[in-house]
């Protein structure tokens, strides 16, 4: 099968842009008295549906506090607060893909949506031609073609100072993620769009969250015993 899938990667890109940028600024302005440590974008894993990500000191705090009251004497047991909010930094938080951001990306994500079913249509023919190793191969050009547009924007929207004054800069991750969120995955681009000491105390996180993270197995692995 000789692929024929022409998209306006271009007009796409500026779509998302746009979008990003809107949704950036708007929840800096409602969080204004926030501390913002992480911002991404994320898309899902078919590429399917944009959305913004990010993340406040004062939103994990929140989100600690809520679960450490909850689960402190289980799967958090012997845990301190501080262990816990190491854990919780990069995940899904009070600000992932927030619902009321969404609209914002509706016409990114039609546009999204029809490329995906188009994407899937070729693949399923793919498969019956040659097998699903062979699709995967064939369509991966298309998906590192809208990675390098996601990356793209991220980067023109650094250059906007989106992400905050030149000061604080090291003190956020930007990053782009796509389908299930898990602490690796936040690394995958993140030498691409930070500075190398971001990166560095970034890797220096998730070898604390690693540690805390195998209590917490332990602990709900006793709890399912009992």
């Amino acid at each position: 099968m000789a692929l024929q899938l022409p998209f306006d990667y271009d007009h796409f890109s500026t779509l998302l842009l746009d979008a990003a940028r809107n949704a950036f600024l708007r929840l800096q302005r409602e969080r204004a008295g926030e501390t913002f440590y992480l911002f991404a974008l994320h898309a899902s894993e078919d590429f399917a549906n944009f959305c913004i990500v990010a993340d406040t000191e004062e939103a994990l705090d929140r989100l600690t506090h809520a679960q450490y009251q909850k689960y402190r004497h289980s799967w958090y047991d012997g845990l301190s607060f501080s262990e816990l909010r190491q854990v919780l930094r990069y995940g899904a938080g009070e600000y992932f893909c927030p619902d009321a951001y969404r609209p914002l990306f509706d016409e990114v994500n039609a546009v999204a949506s029809r490329r995906s079913r188009q994407l899937y249509e070729a693949q399923q023919q793919l498969t019956s031609e040659g097998g699903a190793d062979y699709a995967q191969e064939a369509l991966l050009p298309y998906r590192r073609a809208m990675i390098s547009v996601c990356l793209r924007v991220l980067k023109q929207l650094e250059a906007e100072g989106i992400f905050g004054p030149r000061e604080r800069r090291y003190e956020v991750l930007v990053t782009f993620l796509s389908g299930m969120i898990y602490h690796e995955a936040y690394l995958q681009y993140a030498l691409d769009l930070n500075a190398p000491q971001v990166v560095e105390r970034f890797l220096g996180e998730l070898v604390a969250a690693a540690d805390v993270s195998q209590i917490i197995q332990e602990n709900m692995w006793r709890h399912a015993q009992m």
